[in-house]
């Protein structure tokens, strides 16, 4: 229920917080951190996937992701929210009405475009699709593999643009009926904001 994936965000930000602390606490020097220490990236995305159970054909919907990394680390964690559904109020199990995920990126220059980088990389969430049938607002949610390859484009110093290929992995029985079959490549494009802070 609505109550039950309120929760799980709040376990996924504590989790990504008590992860990334001992990650970067490696890398980092025990002298006091430069300024700048740490780059932050907020990226809003919008897209979808093809699915023939759909009777448009396809599901619609979008990301919002938070990426922290060490300004020297090609590593960085990315938290994200995602949905893609018919229609502002979903009501069929094949539309994902929740998808919050945890993944690791591995972050590269991209050598034939100026200003431009690479992610590859992946983790795992929680996603929640419309249980259907005669209650209404309920859910079914399974564990999911998430997957994905993008490139950033920043002509500007902290607004840039993004396009993030997505490969998405779900399933779930509830009394011998598949509720939850997923495996999706999803295409996204979006904006992204960059910004510095340090911990000190």
């Amino acid at each position: 229920n609505q109550r039950d994936i309120t929760m799980f965000k709040l376990l996924i930000t504590f989790t990504l917080f008590t992860l990334s602390v001992p990650l970067f606490a490696e890398q980092v020097n025990t002298d006091t951190p430069k300024q700048d220490q740490y780059r932050y990236t907020i990226r809003y995305n919008q897209g979808g996937f093809n699915d023939n159970r759909s009777p448009l054909g396809k599901l619609g919907g979008g990301q919002v992701a938070f990426d922290i990394r060490l300004k020297d680390s090609p590593l960085s964690i990315l938290i994200s929210s995602e949905f893609y559904t018919n229609s502002q109020f979903p009501t069929n199990n094949y539309e994902i009405s929740n998808f919050d995920s945890i993944n690791l990126l591995y972050n590269t220059d991209f050598p034939l475009i100026k200003n431009t980088s690479m992610f590859i990389g992946g983790g795992i969430g929680r996603l929640s699709v419309p249980g259907g049938g005669s209650i209404p607002d309920s859910y079914v949610s399974t564990d999911a593999l998430s997957l994905e390859l993008g490139l950033y484009l920043r002509p500007y110093e902290q607004f840039g643009f993004h396009a993030v290929l997505k490969h998405l992995q779900a399933d779930r029985d509830v009394n011998n009926t598949k509720i939850i079959d997923f495996n999706e490549t999803i295409f996204l494009i979006g904006i992204n904001y960059d910004f510095n802070l340090s911990f000190l």
